[in-house]
């Protein structure tokens, strides 16, 4: 319709009624542009608020599935400090608590549930992260998977590098497990023989060798992810206005 009408015009020399229609063509584009932009970015809103949704889910759960475990990996640290005081004479008493015994015989035990984040991980290899407009929020994400990726290198080099000391040295430290049935889980004991630790220059090497590797692990790779989490969370519930203090 237009373009007849601009044809027939073109053919009359109506310059001016050509200019009119020239206008109301690229203002008829123009807007068509920006409605369908607009559409594309509300769509694009609403597909945020999903994913900060789904990702706030998926924090929650990885903080409860992990809270146990991080809980023991920060106790265990301050416990084999504490039990390194003792076996290197810092401390006025010369046994150990069953808890530093256990504590120092697990000293290359590693094992922390670090689980996904699946909305995040479906973001990224999405590729659609610029959905995310808050600026804090993306730093949160950042700084989260960083951590992610220290704490994994940690993890899997412990494993490979610590030394398992009831294994190499099973005359000074004796394991046991048993059922807890009030826990409803396996638990460990150790009975650790203090003095002759203290006469095995070899235990005290590989000792100090775990126990300044536990300290790394867990001040440069659980504690910042930790952290990171914590603080993912916390912009989330800003973000979505949850108060866990008060909510269900």
């Amino acid at each position: 319709m237009i373009l007849r009408r601009v044809i027939a015009h073109f053919r009359k020399q109506v310059w001016t009624a050509i200019a009119m229609d020239f206008v109301i063509v690229v203002v008829g584009v123009f807007i068509g542009i920006q409605v369908s932009n607009w559409n594309a970015a509300r769509a694009e809103r609403a597909d945020e608020r999903v994913f900060i949704q789904r990702l706030h889910d998926d924090v929650v759960e990885a903080e409860a599935k992990s809270a146990r475990l991080r809980e023991r990996r920060f106790t265990q640290s301050k416990t084999i400090i504490e039990g390194m005081a003792v076996i290197f004479g810092e401390r006025e008493r010369k046994d150990l608590s069953d808890e530093e015994c256990v504590s120092l015989a697990f000293s290359h035990d590693y094992v922390l549930t670090a689980p996904a984040i699946p909305s995040f991980d479906e973001l990224l290899s999405s590729g659609k992260l610029n959905i995310v407009r808050d600026r804090e929020l993306k730093r949160s994400l950042a700084s989260f998977q960083q951590s992610l990726e220290v704490l994994s290198y940690w993890r899997s080099w412990g494993t490979r590098e610590q030394h398992t000391l009831p294994d190499k040295y099973p005359a000074l430290i004796k394991v046991r497990s048993y059922f807890d049935d009030g826990l409803g889980e396996v638990w460990s004991q150790a009975i650790c023989d203090a003095e002759g630790m203290r006469e095995n220059q070899r235990f005290l090497n590989n000792l100090s060798e775990n126990a300044d590797s536990y300290d790394g692990f867990v001040r440069d790779a659980l504690a910042p992810w930790n952290d990171s989490l914590s603080e993912l969370h916390r912009r989330l519930d800003e973000i979505l206005a949850i108060d866990h203090g008060t909510a269900p």
